[in-house]
């Protein structure tokens, strides 16, 4: 049944889909797709409207949390969300920790971005997420130094301290590159 959930992640587009649509787009079988549309309905996520199921913006991350709440391995989870929802993930992990959050921040001269700034006790985390599968060591490592350089910039800025972190799908990345958490 959870798996089948997890599945249901893929199905669900902002708009109107009937029980076929949904089923089509999560790769689930009608009925299959007709339980996990009933449990979404029954914790409040999405509505129905006649035949059609209507999901809105945030309706993916907030069932993914519900996955994990549900003891879903993240891996799993975090594969079937869209990056914009991998970041909304991350975003809400440091709200759910007393965070200040903001996403998308831009640094200008030069232009740099910053997927999600949390800040807390005069201090701040700072994520780059990255929805990757697999990806050589090699450019974890590289991600690694552009998020450290983020992060001195910043923290300049801001005159706060700042610790860079680099957030991905691999299950086997190193822990760390540099000084840089992964």
């Amino acid at each position: 049944m959870l798996r089948d959930d997890v599945m249901g992640l893929r199905g669900m587009r902002e708009g109107a889909a009937d029980a076929r649509g949904f089923a089509a787009a999560s790769g689930l079988g009608v009925r299959a797709a007709s339980g996990v549309l009933g449990r979404l309905l029954g914790a409040g996520i999405g509505r129905r409207s006649g035949g059609s199921y209507e999901f809105s913006e945030g309706d993916r991350l907030r069932a993914a949390l519900a996955l994990l709440g549900a003891g879903c391995p993240a891996e799993e989870v975090s594969e079937e969300l869209h990056w914009r929802d991998f970041e909304g993930l991350a975003a809400e992990v440091l709200r759910s920790r007393g965070y200040e959050v903001r996403r998308n921040l831009v640094l200008t001269g030069p232009r740099m971005e910053i997927d999600v700034a949390g800040t807390r006790l005069g201090a701040a985390v700072l994520v780059d997420c990255k929805h990757w599968g697999r990806a050589p060591a090699g450019a974890l490592r590289a991600a690694a130094a552009r998020q450290a350089a983020r992060a001195r910039r910043y923290a300049a800025a801001e005159g706060i301290p700042a610790v860079p972190v680099v957030v991905t799908l691999r299950g086997d990345s190193p822990g760390s590159a540099g000084r840089v958490p992964l």
